[in-house]
């Protein structure tokens, strides 16, 4: 088990106890890790693990990387040193070779050579992306305002497409679509979602992207979309004030959970981040 699974084991036996009497036997430990004190700032809104085993933590100020024994900080403070552009982050990626990307106002990877940030400067002409993701083949996705773009970083190309309106049942005037809140890699696929849809991306035999809308979102979700993980072929997606929006990805068929005091309710229809691991959501 590497570092970061026996972290994340821990954070989720850890929440687990406390559905259990206080007196219930339990091999969870908690530790307080020298990363603690070295944190940008204290809430942490996303985590990832690159390819050394480091585990970056993002918050409102930066990112803090952590590889076990020390913690480095990078912000926009020192980003003539390195460190990252402007603007808060807004998305972690890892590539399959195991580098590390981060959407700010720029898209930018970490150089493990130099231990240090680099833009990506072809993707400056690009209007703002508010999702990122890295597929099987490594190439970079972006989520737009109603389109998705694709950098392809061995020669440098750059595609933008624009993702597909969502026709409403019974109504003939079709529903713009809106700007890309998540991009999940799944196979030879990217899913593209946003309160109003989930879309379908893949690349033909010649390349091109294709872009195929799956579902339609628009009576369910009245609110951001604000995480999204697949498991058992099924989609997760958590919003700011409709709970969780479960999606059979072989079915089509839709459920809504949502805060109650039953077993299968959530404590809050208000979801901060969600996380996947062998076991489940």
């Amino acid at each position: 088990m590497n570092f970061l699974n026996a972290f994340t084991k821990s954070v989720c036996l850890s929440t687990l106890i406390f559905c259990y009497p206080v007196f219930a036997n339990t091999d969870v430990s908690f530790w307080n890790s020298n990363v603690n004190n070295r944190l940008n700032q204290i809430e942490v809104r996303d985590v990832a693990q690159d390819g050394s085993g480091a585990i970056w933590f993002a918050t409102q100020e930066g990112l803090t990387r952590y590889n076990g024994i020390t913690a480095s900080l990078y912000n926009a403070a020192n980003s003539d040193s390195g460190g990252l552009q402007s603007g808060e982050v807004r998305d972690l990626a890892v590539s399959p070779a195991g580098q590390l990307w981060v959407l700010t106002n720029e898209i930018q990877f970490f150089d493990q050579r130099t231990q240090s940030f680099e833009s990506v400067a072809a993707l400056s002409a690009l209007p703002s992306a508010h999702a990122l993701s890295i597929d099987s083949d490594g190439l970079v996705w972006m989520g737009l305002d109603g389109a998705v773009g694709l950098l392809r970083p061995s020669t440098g190309s750059i595609e933008t497409v624009k993702l597909p309106d969502i026709l409403l049942p019974g109504q003939n005037e079709p529903l713009r679509t809106s700007r890309i809140e998540r991009l999940i890699p799944l196979a030879d696929r990217i899913l593209a979602i946003n309160s109003r849809g989930v879309f379908d991306l893949r690349k033909d035999a010649a390349g091109e992207i294709l872009a195929t809308p799956l579902f339609n979102l628009t009576r369910s979700v009245t609110s951001a979309v604000i995480a999204a993980e697949v498991f058992e072929s099924k989609l997760f997606i958590g919003t700011g004030l409709d709970g969780v929006i479960r999606l059979d990805l072989e079915t089509g068929d839709l459920t809504k959970i949502n805060q109650g005091s039953g077993a299968n309710n959530l404590p809050s229809d208000t979801i901060t981040a969600m996380m996947v691991d062998d076991e489940g959501i």
